[in-house]
C-alpha cells in the first residue's frame, strides 16, 4: 500500500519500509481514493526491495495482491521489472483481469469479467496453498484457475504498473 504523495516516492504503510522510486508517472487527484498514479505504459514504481511471494517447499504460499485500477488498455499493475523466470504478473490482457506465471512453462489465467473501460475497478488476486488462485472483479469471484504461484525463484515482484516485458496504461489508486 503506498501513501498519497506529489513527489517522486511512493510510502510503504505496511510498516516493511519498502517505499519505491517513480519513475514517469504522474500523481493526480482524480483517484478512486485520492491522490492516485497515472502511468502511460512506459512508467513504472519500482520498489526499494524485493517481495517474494514464493513457495515454501513445492507448495505455494497463500497470498494477496488488490489494486483500484482505472484502465485505458492492457498492462501490467504488478510484477517483476526483470525477467529469469518472468513469475507473478497481475495485470490486465484483453480487456480482462489476468495472472501469468513462468516457472519453465508459460501459465497464464484471465478473467471474464471487462474491466479495460475507463471506469474504476478493483481488481484482486487471491493465492491459496492448496494450489489454486481467485481473481476478483469489484468484490465479486470472475475465475478460479487451477494453478497457483509454483516458482523456483521465489516468485520476486519489484515493480507497481510494469513488469518484465509490458506497463500500465491507466491510474492505479
Amino acid at each position: 500500500r503506498f501513501e498519497e504523495n506529489s513527489g517522486t516516492t511512493t510510502y510503504d504503510l505496511s510498516g516493511s519500509d519498502n517505499n519505491g522510486t517513480i519513475t514517469g508517472a504522474d500523481w493526480n487527484s482524480s483517484g478512486k481514493i485520492g491522490n492516485a498514479l497515472t502511468f502511460d505504459a512506459s512508467d513504472q514504481v519500482i520498489l526499494g526491495s524485493t517481495i517474494n511471494l514464493d513457495t515454501v517447499g513445492t507448495v505455494a504460499k497463500d497470498w494477496t495482491v488488490s489494486a483500484w485500477v482505472n484502465a485505458n488498455g492492457d498492462g501490467a499493475i504488478m510484477g517483476p521489472d526483470s525477467g529469469g523466470p518472468a513469475t507473478n504478473e497481475m495485470g490486465i490482457t484483453s480487456g480482462k483481469i489476468y495472472y501469468g506465471n513462468y516457472d519453465g512453462v508459460w501459465q497464464t489465467h484471465n478473467g471474464a469479467l471487462s474491466v479495460s473501460n475507463g471506469k474504476w475497478h478493483y481488481l484482486t488476486w487471491v493465492n491459496h496453498a492448496n494450489e489454486t488462485m481467485d481473481m476478483y472483479v469489484d468484490g465479486v469471484l470472475d475465475s478460479t484457475s487451477g494453478f497457483a504461484s509454483l516458482t523456483t525463484n521465489n516468485a520476486p515482484v519489484n515493480a507497481i504498473g510494469r513488469s518484465w516485458y509490458r506497463s500500465m496504461n491507466g491510474t492505479i489508486d
